[in-house]
């Protein structure tokens, strides 16, 4: 029987027996691949939504198929699916240490990467704090150089270590421009069908508000939002849903990428993000198209969303760091966010840049 599957903007049909790498070659989708027998898992991908057939799943590691990692090259799909590429975040790569040298490490990959002098990866140590080091010398597709920067948790990290220890590495992130100094994106194509499916936009506005019910109910989402109101929320998101769908410039709001610069997001907290929305989706009565192209405009701003780190802030032409304290000498009386206490006129106080809290100066000090 044939299935579809949903991957970025493609939507693809399966032949009987044929594996999704295969239908992705033939129906002119782009994704790595190399072996295609399921031993380099280049092919792999992380599966959003569907059943994830036992050979798709072959040789990977718990953690992997805890992620919802399959191999296209060995998934002949059971039902229709939805999946995505790999995180960096979520490429996990068991090595051996070879060496060590002042802030200098070298391993052997437990499998064979095609990697490249320059590639970034972070050294799981079970911490929030990954040591991140750099690529600065290969022996083939197997044997890696790692340069560490050298902080004092890379330290401590690296004198724990003996040769032949297993470690772990995460990516890797190629060396590249951060996102936030790159060019945005083109907007994805408007469809104005799927519009009047929802009823011009009705079923979105009833779509939204119960599903920004749930995020507010929710304890990993909920924080993101104190002291925003709600339907301002839902009217805003709407307004650019209104736009992406039909091009109509009903939306003043920030784009994506301004208006989360603040926010550490994950990947894993934007797939439970979308599970959330997606559920909603399902209680709303939406079609598997619908659900597909909602889905594509959201996760077309991905890369706009997901960050370790705050990124500063694009004004015109001009990039600003909201995530820093300036110092004030206040012109009329107020009260500390902190403590709650007076603070008088000509009292110099710090506040932060994009919250605007001040602290008095017994709370900063």
């Amino acid at each position: 029987m044939i299935k579809r599957i949903y991957f970025e903007t493609h939507v693809v049909e399966t032949k009987p027996d044929e594996t999704v790498l295969d239908a992705f070659i033939r129906s002119g989708v782009s994704i790595p691949f190399s072996c295609r027998g399921g031993s380099c898992q280049t092919c792999a991908v992380r599966c959003l939504e569907g059943n994830i057939p036992a050979q798709a799943q072959l040789g990977l590691s718990d953690y992997q198929k805890e992620k919802k990692y399959l191999l296209t090259c060995k998934c002949i799909p059971t039902s229709d699916m939805t999946i995505a590429p790999l995180s960096p975040d979520d490429v996990i790569t068991d090595a051996y240490v070879v060496s060590i040298n002042a802030n200098q490490l070298t391993i052997e990959l437990g499998r064979s990467r095609t990697l490249a002098i320059g590639d970034t990866f972070k050294c799981i140590n079970g911490s929030q704090a990954e040591p991140e080091a750099k690529v600065i010398a290969k022996e083939g597709d197997w044997i890696l150089t790692l340069e560490l920067y050298n902080t004092e948790n890379d330290a401590i990290w690296l004198q724990g270590l003996t040769p032949e220890a297993l470690i772990q590495i995460r990516g890797p992130y190629p060396q590249q421009t951060p996102v936030w100094m790159t060019d945005e994106a083109p907007d994805p194509e408007p469809n104005l069908a799927i519009w009047h499916q929802l009823e011009d936009g009705k079923k979105v506005r009833e779509t939204l508000i119960d599903f920004y019910d749930r995020v507010y109910a929710d304890e990993r989402l909920a924080p993101f939002f104190a002291n925003v109101t709600k339907s301002r929320l839902i009217e805003k998101q709407y307004s650019f849903l209104m736009y992406l769908f039909t091009r109509q410039h009903v939306h003043f709001g920030l784009r994506p990428r301004n208006l989360h610069h603040w926010m550490v997001i994950s990947d894993d907290l934007m797939d439970h993000r979308r599970q959330i929305l997606d559920d909603t989706f399902k209680t709303h009565g939406l079609t598997d198209e619908q659900r597909h192209i909602w889905h594509q405009y959201e996760e077309h701003f991905r890369t706009d969303i997901v960050k370790d780190k705050a990124w500063p802030i694009k004004i015109g032409d001009e990039f600003v760091d909201l995530e820093t304290f300036d110092k004030e000498v206040l012109d009329c009386a107020t009260v500390c966010d902190h403590c709650g206490e007076a603070v008088d006129v000509g009292v110099e106080v710090i506040y932060h840049r994009r919250t605007g809290k001040i602290s008095c100066p017994n709370c900063s000090k």
